[in-house]
């Protein structure tokens, strides 16, 4: 990393991130950049992170009519990818692997240093005479710090429509939509426009932290009003409450349902929220548990085991037929299956699942998805329940045992 602030004073940072949903509010300090006025949002000494966001400075809004408003000289970065986003004016990157691009509001610079680039950034001449924007980095993670440096600009950027508002997507996901900007760690940055008196709702993955500046305008979060240019830091926990009618009125059949086990519901609820949680906010992952099958076969009822069973498998058809059904997931999602036990293999102790039923070791698990070949039931080989893990990582383009050497490896011919 590179800091060209003039007078750095040396802070001790916190860098754990707030589990419980907040709100913290970090006013910019103000500072110089060869010669422009910016304010420092992040790092702080309360708060170093916002995730894998490791930095962000604002400017503006200026005007000026000669000259360069910005005129950063060359400077190295390790380690880090650097956004540059403007919302007024005109900036032009240039850096030592002879790549350069000149950027206008609502179109991505963004530099991946990886093992080492130096770049300078300024104002072109000629332009408009203006200037507003922020400047980001993102930490990579350790096993991306070593990659080449690049450098790509984006114009074409996903446009996302929300309740009250719109939003210009960075990087990263929202409500479905992915930025082709590149990404090492999940993440989103998003530029976000609301109406004048209107509500707005926000899709959030509730394992993310977030944070918010307000750049322009006004407005107010949970009944508090934002300044400007401060961070608010919002901490995790920030799910999605239900955002339709159907998310509501599922939410209310679902405890009006009569409760026959203590600790498990009846599977047609879940089945339903699966389905409009995949259509509505289109998350990367959906985790999906399903337990009648389990608490029907503890109290014998092989009729009622056998009418969950059937329910369960056309679930799985009606997931799959969603999910191809829709632009973000269709011939490129993968769907998973598997049962969390086995059970005993005779008329006496098909009911019971341990150590102590012989046979109740043996679980099944499936794979479906555009990447994996039609292979049948593989027989002659062996495969076990903490493959499961890792096999979910490769589909999704990751290695889970460059973060958990001692895991087992993904699923043989599931991922190719």
């Amino acid at each position: 990393m590179s800091n060209l602030d003039p007078t750095p004073n040396a802070e001790a940072c916190a860098a754990e991130p707030t589990t419980a949903p907040t709100i913290e509010a970090l006013p910019g300090r103000l500072t110089d950049l060869a010669g422009l006025p910016i304010r420092r949002l992040l790092p702080r000494s309360a708060r170093r992170l916002v995730g894998p966001w490791c930095f962000l400075d604002s400017y503006g809004p200026l005007t000026f009519s000669s000259g360069k408003a910005m005129d950063v000289a060359p400077h190295p970065h390790i380690g880090l990818q650097t956004v540059s986003w403007l919302l007024q004016g005109e900036l032009l990157h240039k850096d030592s692997i002879g790549l350069e691009g000149r950027a206008g509001p609502a179109v991505l610079n963004l530099m991946t240093a990886g093992r080492g680039v130096a770049h300078s950034e300024e104002t072109p001449l000629h332009g408009s005479g203006r200037l507003m924007g922020v400047q980001l980095w993102v930490a990579l993670p350790e096993a991306s710090r070593q990659v080449a440096p690049s450098f790509e600009q984006r114009g074409a950027l996903p446009r996302v429509e929300l309740q009250g508002g719109r939003a210009t997507l960075i990087m990263g996901r929202l409500a479905g939509a992915v930025s082709p900007a590149r990404s090492f760690s999940p993440i989103v940055g998003a530029e976000v426009s609301g109406e004048p008196g209107r509500r707005l709702v926000l899709p959030l993955e509730a394992g993310f932290e977030h944070a918010v500046v307000l750049l322009e305008g006004g407005c107010t979060l949970e009944g508090q009003p934002l300044a400007l240019h401060t961070l608010y830091y919002l901490g995790c926990g920030r799910g999605v409450s239900p955002s339709t009618e159907r998310d509501r009125l599922l939410n209310e059949f679902a405890s009006d349902l009569p409760t026959y086990w203590q600790s498990t519901r009846l599977d047609a609820p879940t089945m339903q929220g699966a389905l409009e949680y995949l259509r509505t906010q289109q998350p990367r992952v959906l985790y999906v548990m399903l337990g009648e099958t389990d608490e029907w076969a503890h109290e014998r009822r092989y009729d009622q085991y056998l009418d969950a069973a059937w329910r369960s498998d056309r679930f799985l058809r009606r997931l799959w037929d969603t999910a191809q059904s829709l632009p973000a997931y269709r011939s490129k999602t993968a769907l998973l299956v598997a049962t969390d036990h086995g059970r005993g293999a005779t008329p006496r102790d098909w009911t019971d699942h341990g150590k102590e039923v012989p046979a109740a070791e043996r679980l099944w698990m499936a794979v479906l998805g555009p990447r994996t070949p039609a292979l049948g039931v593989r027989e002659g080989i062996t495969a076990t329940q903490s493959q499961f893990a890792a096999t979910i990582a490769a589909l999704l383009g990751a290695d889970f045992r460059a973060a958990v050497p001692r895991a087992a490896p993904p699923l043989l011919d599931s991922s190719r």
